[in-house]
């Protein structure tokens, strides 16, 4: 977390995941890989416009090489998929963006088939970012919410706050204000328990600046996220509230 929060030190991946050093040619493939992903990770968290439209691609630089899809390059086929449909809504549906994000989404749906526990949420969050692409509103609602379920279930802790963030954008962007500012909240809330502070801050500076005061003088005390967190795959998902401040 403080990795993501500002330390510029990558940390030694392979000593994480325990796997032998790979060859000297690999070295540098899985180098790269590291690096695509840590800034493409930096650029969605921090929201940082130039860097998401400058990022190197992550899957297809993947592909090309034919390496060994580890753990941390999945992790950046994600961010990718979530940077590529933000920026496909800022360009009007941009086909390359487009594009990106259904590669990096059928990566999630492929991946989910053999391990549920880490790939659900992502591609719900992914499918949910694609539906709002295309604008099918009431499906892409549900969609994220399913996605903050999951994440929280599997007790992915930051995930769960990607989502309520994305969620948010989508409530604001769609002028549901009130609903923006309750995911809003429980994504703040999601960042400080995983230890993001800066993101935590990101956000918050974020609803300050987009809403107007007289929603903001409760918030986030009096706002809440209600979904079933308890609810199995496929039930309705609306009926248990969760304080999000």
């Amino acid at each position: 977390v403080s990795f993501i929060d500002g330390d510029t030190n990558l940390p030694e991946w392979k000593m994480r995941d325990g796997l032998p050093p790979p060859e000297p040619s690999g070295h540098t493939v899985y180098k790269n890989q590291t690096l695509r992903t840590h800034q493409v990770m930096r650029a969605f968290l921090f929201q940082q416009h130039t860097e998401m439209m400058e990022s190197k691609d992550v899957l297809n630089y993947s592909l090309q090489h034919k390496s060994q899809l580890r753990p941390l390059v999945l992790i950046g086929i994600f961010y990718e998929g979530l940077v590529s449909f933000q920026m496909a809504r800022q360009t009007n549906g941009g086909g390359k963006w487009r594009s990106k994000g259904e590669a990096a989404l059928n990566s999630m749906n492929y991946w989910s088939q053999f391990c549920q526990w880490n790939f659900e949420n992502k591609s719900m969050l992914l499918q949910a970012e694609k539906t709002f692409l295309l604008g099918d509103l009431e499906r892409a609602s549900k969609l994220y919410d399913d996605a903050i379920i999951s994440s929280h279930r599997h007790k992915f802790i930051h995930e769960e706050a990607i989502s309520s963030e994305m969620a948010g954008r989508f409530y604001y962007e769609t002028k549901s204000y009130q609903k923006a500012l309750s995911y809003f909240a429980h994504s703040v809330k999601c960042y400080e328990e995983w230890g993001a502070k800066a993101v935590a801050t990101r956000v918050e500076g974020l609803v300050r600046c987009g809403f107007d005061s007289a929603l903001l003088s409760t918030w986030p005390v009096n706002y809440s996220i209600s979904l079933d967190f308890g609810a199995s795959r496929g039930d309705d998902a609306r009926s248990k509230k969760r304080t999000g401040g």
